[in-house]
């Protein structure tokens, strides 16, 4: 899901932050329809070089999870 023309997210308004939120939503029930075999999801985005940011434009991934699959990456942020 891209939103072209805005480096990071922190630079979406706020209608476009709901308008991503509402959109993944979207396609997560899609995808749900379509793949019985999902049990979760992974929805994320990388802000910065620093952070795994390849391209200087917002954009999120969506992630499908399968039970029985390996477990995803431990997230290795600040709390």
């Amino acid at each position: 899901m891209a939103t072209m023309g805005k480096p990071e997210t922190n630079d979406l308004t706020a209608a476009e932050v709901v308008a991503i939120f509402n959109l993944a939503r979207e396609v997560r029930a899609s995808i749900l329809v379509e793949d019985s075999s999902i049990g979760g999801f992974n929805f994320g985005t990388n802000n910065g070089a620093i952070a795994g940011q390849k391209i200087a434009h917002v954009h999120f991934h969506l992630i499908p999870r399968r039970f029985g699959e390996e477990d995803p990456p431990a997230a290795k942020g600040r709390r």
